[in-house]
């Protein structure tokens, strides 16, 4: 998804500084009808009334509220527009990003925005997996030491065998 926002915002990042350009020059850098200007007359005005009647001082608080509201919102904007940057190559690289990511979500039939919950399930199996080769492993191990035990179990089993066939043998022929 941060990446999403990311290729978003670079593949528009021309309407952001243009939109974000004329938004400023609206509310106060424009030299004819900005609406902190429009907003600073209208204060001054019912300013120079309030003498006439108080019942202006509400509307005379609000504007200069509203003027000073609009000096933030004019700030926040010029910071916008200082940091958005039309930058080719970093909107190339999100493209082919956006496009592998596209691709693996494809190949893995899960929608994009999983990708990241779908690779940590297969690293999750992949490592269950290799514990389970050690554990072959060490079964493996186990069975040729078993099997080699039973070698020399037998071995000598049938040695003993083979003496015990001559003792008897011997003493059948003696009696």
């Amino acid at each position: 998804e941060i990446i999403d926002q990311q290729f978003k915002r670079a593949a528009n990042s021309a309407a952001l500084v243009e939109d974000s350009s004329l938004a400023l020059n609206a509310l106060f850098d424009g030299e004819h009808n900005n609406a902190h200007g429009l907003i600073q007359t209208a204060l001054s005005r019912l300013e120079a009334q309030l003498d006439v009647d108080a019942g202006l001082a509400p509307a005379v608080q609000l504007l200069r509220e509203a003027g000073v509201q609009i000096e933030e919102a004019a700030r926040e904007l010029r910071h916008y527009h200082e940091q958005i940057e039309i930058d080719d190559e970093q909107l190339h690289q999100l493209e082919q990003r956006v496009t592998t990511a596209v691709k693996l979500a494809r190949k893995h039939q899960v929608e994009p925005h999983h990708l990241a919950q779908h690779h940590a399930a297969l690293n999750a199996e992949l490592k269950t997996l290799e514990d389970q080769q050690v554990d072959t492993e060490q079964l493996d191990a186990d069975v040729k030491a078993a099997a080699s035990h039973y070698r020399q179990a037998a071995a000598k089993l049938s040695t003993s065998r083979q003496q015990a066939a001559k003792r008897l043998s011997k003493e059948i022929v003696q009696s």
